[in-house]
């Protein structure tokens, strides 16, 4: 069994997602002491720093995922606006093999690498700190992971989510890589939502866009807010075309995504353990510790 679009969530289902929301990443005053000897201890046992040592886990920690089982998310829930898709998501996999155990599907954080460094997100920034790493070192390891995840998917992926922005990390990593990824491709990315009516911006999406935009691959190459990268479409001078013409430059639109990704790939193959979004426009967080061991994603 795989997700039913379009996907229609009940109250229970609802209430589950704020039960898992709530406090999830809500880090105690002063962090855990624990958690930061746990990584001290591990890093001197290989001769590593705590850097090195939690980047190289965070390139072979084991984030797969069964066949057609591959869940992603983004963005707040447009049923309702008080949730994240994250915990809907998390929510619905948990039903989900609760009822049919025998198609299990999982989530980032439900991967037995994602459960295993989950225990890091108990860590405060002083404790970041104290060990030696920046604010932004987290969402490093965090793509890292994210980046193997999404090459490692087969199949059918089910997206939490109704659209992205090209500068998060589902824009500028996680799609990327699913589109490129052989095994899955934009016609196998099946959103539950439809695209939003609204932007977040607040410019309302006409129906004839939402609705072209729904079809097979277009929502996962589709971007509605930076016009300076690929796959740019301007929504309220589409919503003025007629279906004609509005086909034929979404074929224009991911022809010049296929391309971007071709160079994100190769730059990928390059060694990047993070790469370039599309386009050549690189995420630049302080880059890992110096002596931090190089993580080759598996392909």
């Amino acid at each position: 069994m795989t997700a039913l679009i379009p996907y229609a969530p009940d109250d229970a289902l609802l209430a589950r997602a704020r039960e898992l929301g709530r406090d999830r990443f809500s880090v105690a005053p002063g962090g855990s002491p624990e958690v930061e000897r746990q990584v001290r201890r591990a890093a001197a046992a290989e001769g590593l720093s705590p850097g090195a040592h939690l980047w190289r886990k965070a390139g072979s920690v084991d984030v797969g995922s069964p066949h057609d089982g591959a869940v992603f998310w983004g963005y707040q829930d447009p049923v309702d606006q008080s949730l994240e898709c994250h915990y809907v998501a998390l929510a619905w996999v948990e039903r989900h093999n609760r009822e049919h155990p025998e198609h299990p599907m999982t989530t980032f954080w439900t991967t037995p690498g994602g459960v295993e460094m989950d225990v890091l997100n108990r860590l405060s920034a002083a404790r970041w700190k104290a060990l030696g790493l920046d604010s932004d070192f987290p969402m490093r390891l965090w793509e890292l992971m994210s980046l193997r995840y999404s090459l490692l998917c087969s199949g059918r992926v089910t997206m939490f989510c109704t659209h992205f922005h090209p500068d998060v990390l589902l824009g500028r990593t996680e799609l990327p890589a699913l589109r490129c990824n052989p095994a899955v491709g934009p016609e196998r990315l099946h959103f539950v939502h439809r695209p939003p009516e609204r932007l977040s911006n607040g410019v309302v999406v006409p129906e004839n866009v939402r609705r072209i935009v729904s079809e097979p691959g277009n929502q996962a190459t589709l971007q509605f807010y930076a016009s300076d990268r690929p796959g740019y479409l301007d929504v309220v001078e589409a919503g003025g075309w007629s279906d004609e013409r509005l086909r034929s430059r979404v074929a224009q639109l991911r022809a010049e995504v296929r391309r971007a990704d071709q160079a994100w790939e190769a730059a990928l193959r390059r060694g990047l353990a993070v790469p370039d979004r599309p386009a050549g426009r690189p995420w630049r967080p302080v880059r890992p510790p110096m002596d931090a061991v190089e993580a080759v994603p598996e392909r």
